[in-house]
């Protein structure tokens, strides 16, 4: 499983930093009746709809210390609230309301003014996931994901994505400033990391998750299927120079039985085993130590059990603590 948390900046326009200001705080700010989670957008407005102060949330239900700047005298652009105007604040874009219990004006410089905030909105999140890919031993395969805001707030997400097979993945990115406006979305990059040891038509589940982290109950999720290209094992050389050499069986097709050679160039641990299509192991022919020689086995075509397996596609895989190599062979009944 792998978590990607991206990062918060401010989303919205610079703030004119005069030498005059009004400290804001406010020890209690809810969206939707709940304490406003860390990362929480503070924006504060003067009676022009100029912005003209900003904070992020760094404790949840709570702002503090947020300079709101007065025009600055000394250019000729309004860039700031003159003494006594009515300061109106947005949480994550969307207008609050003013609580007190102080007033929301601008008073003179240096004053503190408590005032609390609340607002309430639609927090939604949408999600586009690709088609199901296909990917070779040792190699990667990348999917994009679109996520959108479909609610009325700014919002940002928690990423998470995870392999039910237990294989590599990584989110390469998404958009560098973290926030995704209402209507906007952002493409997530995930990659997954097909192993070594995969057989071919063997298959992965990646599963992607997004959370809103204004709202941790709103959340999206869509799986992505990586499928071991069937050509794997045909397009091996099962010849490790100065290990083993692994021989296609005889016969293939075969029924009842079919011979499989191996050549071990050192003594060493190994395991051979038949596995189906989905990746199960069927079979384990031998396991073990082993000196350096060559070797003949027998398979009847039946489980561990003793059972007689069903006619199709196996792969037969020879490994070593450091290698392995695979091929394919048919039971035709």
């Amino acid at each position: 499983m792998l978590l990607f948390v991206v990062s918060i900046p401010s989303a919205s326009a610079q703030v004119h930093k005069s030498n005059e200001f009004v400290f804001f705080f406010g020890p209690s700010v809810t969206l939707n009746g709940n304490p406003l989670p860390v990362g929480g957008l503070i924006d504060a407005y003067d009676p022009d709809d100029l912005r003209c102060g900003t904070s992020i949330v760094s404790t949840a239900g709570q702002y503090v210390a947020t300079a709101v700047y007065r025009d600055d005298f000394t250019t000729p652009e309004h860039d700031g609230a003159d003494p006594g105007d009515a300061i109106s604040f947005k949480i994550n874009g969307v207008s609050a309301t003013a609580v007190g219990p102080d007033d929301a004006i601008w008073t003179q410089n240096g004053d503190w003014m408590e005032v609390n905030l609340s607002v309430s909105y639609t927090i939604a999140l949408a999600l586009k996931p690709p088609m199901d890919g296909i990917g070779s031993p040792s190699s990667f395969t990348d999917y994009t994901f679109y996520v959108m805001n479909t609610g009325e707030g700014i919002d940002f997400c928690l990423l998470e994505a995870s392999s039910a097979s237990g294989w590599a993945v990584n989110i390469l990115g998404a958009n560098p400033s973290g926030y995704v406006n209402p209507g906007d979305s952002i493409a997530v990059v995930v990659r997954v990391h097909v192993p070594s040891g995969a057989l071919p038509d063997e298959t992965d589940v990646m599963t992607f998750s997004v959370k809103s982290a204004m709202d941790n109950s709103v959340t999206v999720s869509a799986p992505v299927t990586t499928t071991v290209s069937s050509s794997a094992a045909d397009d091996f050389n099962p010849v490790i120079p100065g290990v083993f050499k692994l021989s296609q069986n005889y016969p293939n097709p075969f029924n009842p039985t079919t011979t499989i050679d191996f050549t071990l160039e050192r003594s060493m641990d190994i395991d051979l085993s038949v596995y189906n299509v989905i990746g199960q192991k069927v079979a384990t022919l031998v396991s073990g130590q082993r000196e350096i020689g060559s070797y003949s086995v027998i398979w009847n075509g039946a489980d561990d059990s003793g059972n007689p397996i069903a006619s199709g596609i196996y792969f037969y895989r020879l490994t070593t603590e450091q290698y392995s190599r695979t091929c394919k062979m048919m039971l035709m009944k």
